[in-house]
């Protein structure tokens, strides 16, 4: 996140308990002075890298309260504050050192760093509760067969379609006979149905001589 630039005593106030708890740093600087616009660019580019904290810029002339409070006597001073709590203190322009600090104290991740709100892992639909939202997970299809109505086709089908989401190649062949054959339970090899084996035809009875009817189409 950029330096955010502080606009007097009260405003730092404000930006500082704005940190949340993240590690902040200060730049104490003055307009006038040549070493704090020598490393001010330096202190820009920790507060890109380093998002999950935060970078102040505060001008001693307009926050002599606040640079008094916090022991400033020479400028450019840094000071990095972690929970509230100073941890430590650079004066000059040294570069290496102001790295350092960083790089010890600061956060490079952007994340909220409250306390926020913690997902189950199985955590899918929100049900609410008197202390907060919890997430439940909906029931995992187990593959079963799916049998809708009294339809036998359709529950077939449904059974075929079943097999074939596990990933399973099922071939299925339809053949049509007869009557008679399929009542003697006797047929050529292979599964057909012989000439040999096939009754008289009764009186009246007309041979079906259609292209029948393809099961699951339309």
């Amino acid at each position: 996140m950029p330096v955010v630039v502080v606009n007097g005593d009260s405003d730092f106030d404000r930006k500082f308990a704005a940190a949340n708890g993240k590690a902040v740093f200060v730049d104490f600087t003055a307009s006038w002075c040549g070493p704090c616009q020598y490393i001010a660019p330096v202190f820009s580019d920790l507060a890109n890298q380093y998002k999950g904290s935060v970078f102040l810029k505060v001008d001693v002339d307009e926050c002599r309260g606040t640079a008094a409070s916090h022991g400033v006597k020479a400028m450019p001073t840094f000071i990095a504050f972690v929970g509230g709590q100073k941890k430590a203190t650079i004066q000059g322009a040294d570069e290496s050192g102001l790295r350092s600090m960083v790089s010890k104290y600061g956060s490079t991740s952007a994340a909220w760093s409250g306390a926020g709100q913690r997902l189950s892992a199985s955590a899918a639909s929100p049900q609410s509760s008197s202390t907060g939202t919890s997430f439940t997970q909906p029931p995992r299809s187990t593959g079963a067969p799916r049998v809708a109505g009294s339809n036998p086709l359709e529950s077939f089908l449904n059974i075929i379609q079943s097999i074939n989401e596990r990933g399973n190649a099922l071939a299925i062949c339809f053949f049509t006979q007869p009557r008679g054959a399929a009542q003697n339970g006797r047929g050529a090899p292979g599964g057909g149905a012989g000439p040999s084996n096939r009754p008289p035809q009764a009186q009246g009875q007309r041979p079906f001589g259609g292209s029948g009817q393809r099961l699951g189409g339309n």
